[in-house]
């Protein structure tokens, strides 16, 4: 089972959500939401360092679902184009609104925002008390 088939470009987050959904971006594609993958990159051979491959399934651990779960968003007010962020680089205000109003939200993007904005409290209640 596919959790999630994307692929990051340079500074450009490819995540392919629906069987026919092909993106392209800087002369990589990535194809296929979680149905099947398709992709112009073997990451086996790395022949491109500007690309990160994104991709989770049901062998990835929980460590790599942390590092590498997406989330979209428009920005704080919802004004800016959408754009895939990684969960795990968003601070701990906007993992907060997402449990406080994503009730709809995947069981599993929900543990995984969970386990992240647990983890960043407790590092920052360390710094605070450095």
């Amino acid at each position: 089972m596919i959790i999630q088939n994307a692929i990051k470009v340079k500074d450009v987050i490819l995540n392919s959500v629906h069987r026919w959904d092909y993106l392209t971006h800087d002369g990589v594609f990535i194809d296929g939401g979680v149905d099947y993958r398709r992709s112009n990159v073997s990451f086996a051979k790395a022949e491109k360092t500007d690309l990160e491959d994104l991709f989770l399934d049901h062998n990835s651990t929980i460590k790599e679902i942390k590092e590498k779960l997406l989330w979209g968003t428009r920005g704080k007010n919802g004004d800016e184009p959408f754009r895939w962020v990684k969960l795990i680089e968003c601070n701990t205000g906007h993992l907060q609104a997402i449990l406080d109003t994503q009730h709809q939200m995947n069981p599993l993007h929900r543990y995984i925002v969970m386990l992240i904005l647990e983890e960043k409290k407790s590092e920052e209640s360390k710094i605070k008390f450095k």
